[in-house]
């Protein structure tokens, strides 16, 4: 990995769009990138298990790896992930803890961007890519989900990120955004070869 691009954000925010954009934009300057998720090893572990991957078991094993064995568990596991990943550019997705947050500012070359949207936003949003089951989980609902252990750090994380993007907007909104910061990320981890 040359470079980490770590997104922080509420569900619903952007934060798949906005990697799908990045994705995208270094595709055509010939950059591999590898997009992983905090997730990735916890939905795999309750796969092996057999048991549904669903948010709120997320939630428990994420915890539950904590308490047994020590905070930041799950962030270790991920990091040799991303230090062992030889695309140019990974894009992390799904920072939630402080051990997070400081795991990522110790690998050389990173970037933290929290993408965000008002509370109503990204429940329209859930709710219209089927996230959310109409009519069974109101925007109450929705909203206590954020006091969980695993998610109601995100504001203070997002809140020291490099880059702040509120995604209140249209998709080609968000998209200007994007490349801005692209084309900032590229300008300091990228600098243009001296002739």
């Amino acid at each position: 990995m040359k470079a980490l691009i770590a997104l922080v954000g509420e569900k619903g925010g952007g934060k798949e769009t906005f990697g799908n954009i990045v994705i995208e934009l270094a595709q055509k300057e010939n950059k591999t990138v590898t997009r992983c998720r905090f997730s990735d090893i916890l939905n795999e572990t309750l796969k092996l298990w057999n048991i549904e991957t669903t948010r709120p078991k997320l939630q428990i094993l994420s915890q539950a790896m904590d308490n047994a064995y020590g905070k930041g568990t799950l962030t270790k596991a991920v990091k040799s992930r991303f230090e062992n990943n030889p695309a140019d550019i990974v894009i992390a997705d799904g920072v939630r803890w402080e051990t997070d947050r400081q795991m990522i500012r110790s690998i050389f070359r990173n970037v933290l961007v929290y993408i965000t949207a008002d509370s109503k936003i990204r429940y329209q949003r859930c709710v219209s890519r089927g996230r959310v089951e109409e009519g069974k989980k109101t925007l109450e609902d929705f909203m206590k989900e954020e006091l969980a252990e695993t998610e109601k750090y995100i504001p203070e994380i997002g809140a020291r990120a490099d880059f702040i993007i509120q995604n209140n907007g249209s998709e080609a909104e968000l998209r200007k955004k994007v490349e801005e910061f692209y084309r900032s990320f590229i300008e300091k981890f990228y600098p243009p070869n001296p002739v």
